[in-house]
């Protein structure tokens, strides 16, 4: 099952990085926030990994 998206944050980051996730997400037809979703959810499974 699919777990429910219902936390949300605010981020400033650098104007360079906002490009960054902008051109990535542009070329797998994604928003920028679905784009850094999945960044920010495939480090906390990795962090999540590491420590077991």
């Amino acid at each position: 099952m699919k777990e429910k998206k219902t936390e949300v944050i605010t981020v400033r980051i650098p104007p360079k990085t906002k490009a960054a996730l902008e051109k990535e997400a542009a070329e797998r037809e994604w928003t920028t926030s679905k784009m850094a979703e999945k960044v920010l959810s495939a480090w906390a499974e990795q962090q999540t990994e590491q420590k077991e």
